[in-house]
């Protein structure tokens, strides 16, 4: 498996909402190639236009270097199958952390295991 720090890292993030697109962001922004999937259709898509708007944002503040920005929005790449998030790394829920804090937890999907693992919500 490769190391969060290795360049062949990937990671795999299922659910476009908040979270996973906040999540999706940081990773892109630490220069973690991130695969972006959500059930719905278009969710993905949608997220990846709202972390490019938020890079904008930053950049317009000096936050961020107009180049970093491009550089991490070209990281994130969404994906219509959850096949591919398997192929991943390492693998990060967004939809599964209420449901285990309050004890309504539904078993672990497949594509989650492995060293590393995100569950979110």
């Amino acid at each position: 498996m490769s190391s969060p720090d290795s360049t062949d890292f990937v990671l795999g993030i299922v659910g476009a909402g908040l979270m996973g697109g906040g999540i999706a962001q940081v990773a892109a922004q630490a220069g973690i190639r991130t695969l972006l999937f959500d059930n719905q259709a278009g969710a993905a898509p949608a997220a990846k236009e709202r972390i490019a708007a938020t890079f904008q944002r930053l950049v317009a503040k000096g936050k961020m270097a107009d180049e970093a920005a491009a550089n991490a929005l070209d990281l994130i790449q969404p994906v219509e199958s959850l096949d591919v998030v398997e192929t991943t790394a390492a693998a990060a829920e967004a939809a599964s952390l209420v449901a285990r804090t309050t004890r309504r937890a539904p078993p672990l999907p497949s594509y989650v295991g492995g060293e590393y693992c995100v569950l979110g919500k």
